[in-house]
């Protein structure tokens, strides 16, 4: 083969890989940077130059009367400076940021339905609190969001009481949830400004829901309200929030996995009830095992991780108090709040 024909291989070959490579950065990148697309314009006006050096005939331009070329740098010199009619047209449109993906976090469908189950199934099978349902009467969506999260609530085995959605006009409306205690534990605390939040009671119903919500991507607030009965708590629905795919809970497969944890600790303190000595304390030490070994093998603020450690093991005989003080501990963990 003579060299003329290897050189123009060689040339079509570099265009070919060349626009193929492009053409594979439109689909990965739909939106380029300027600086991205001053590379592809080189890269494309390379590919016409090599194949132009082959082309019969003969073609020369001008440019402004500073600029004169012919063949195949007259061709690259097209390509690199006619930029498509589009881009004249719109010449920021190559670095125009991408728009945020917004989510729907009250959506309730076939794509994450299973997961919020049993995010709300934690715990179960221990000591949960009847919850009742609210909405903001002049916000249809929340009372949308109230009527679906209730019966996902109640199919994961939630008492709703009254099985119906409560109306309600809040005094300080928020966008989200708001996880609901009666209060009467809160009398005599200082009274805390708006921007600060307000004070609430923490079991473990509270911190169940208040992990489920978050890791959900639900925004969730706190707040009394004493016309609640007692062991009840209320889970309000305020107007729908838009939230950025990014705001995402950080870790939330490790964090799902230690709610797991959590209601499986839920079920055991409720079984030893029932449960011989030697049993209910070989169920302790196993999950007391699993749950340090996963804490110790993720990134974890070490300093909780070892107050978790330097815990005693939980007695068969004072099972009640001792998980109650393991499950506190283990919580914020759930709640990314080590």
């Amino acid at each position: 083969m003579s060299s003329v024909k290897i050189d123009k291989y060689i040339r079509y070959s570099f265009a070919l890989v060349a626009i193929v490579a492009i053409l594979i950065t439109t689909f990965t990148t739909p939106n380029p940077t300027s600086y991205q697309y001053t590379v592809y314009r080189i890269v494309l006006a390379l590919a016409a130059g090599c194949i132009g050096a082959v082309l019969p005939g003969l073609l020369e331009v001008k440019f402004k009367g500073w600029l004169r070329a012919s063949g195949a740098a007259a061709i690259f010199a097209i390509v690199y400076f006619k930029s498509p009619a589009l881009l004249q047209q719109n010449p920021e449109s190559a670095s125009k940021p991408v728009p945020p993906t917004m989510i729907d976090t009250y959506a309730v469908n076939s794509s994450n339905r299973d997961r919020y189950l049993e995010l709300f199934r934690t715990g179960q099978f221990g000591q949960r609190d009847k919850l009742r349902i609210g909405c903001v009467e002049w916000s249809e969506s929340s009372c949308v969001a109230a009527g679906n999260f209730l019966r996902l609530l109640s199919e994961a085995g939630w008492e709703i009481d009254s099985d119906t959605v409560v109306t309600m006009q809040p005094s300080l409306p928020v966008e989200g949830v708001s996880i609901v205690s009666r209060g009467d534990d809160l009398v005599g605390l200082p009274k805390v400004p708006p921007h600060m939040g307000r004070w609430s009671r923490s079991d473990i119903s509270y911190e169940i829901l208040t992990a489920a919500f978050k890791l959900m991507g639900v925004p969730v607030y706190f707040s009394s309200d004493p016309t609640l009965q007692p062991g009840t708590t209320g889970v309000y629905f305020g107007p729908k929030p838009k939230l950025d795919v990014s705001s995402k809970q950080k870790d939330e497969n490790v964090r799902r996995e230690l709610l797991r944890y959590v209601g499986l600790g839920m079920a055991i303190q409720r079984a030893c009830s029932q449960l011989s000595v030697e049993l209910c304390t070989g169920e302790l030490f196993t999950w007391e095992t699993s749950v340090s070994s996963f804490l110790s093998q993720q990134r974890f603020n070490s300093d909780a991780v070892n107050r978790w450690l330097a815990l005693p093991q939980a007695n068969a005989a004072s099972v009640t108090v001792d998980m109650k003080i393991k499950l506190d501990m283990l919580m914020p963990f759930v709640l990314g709040i080590e």
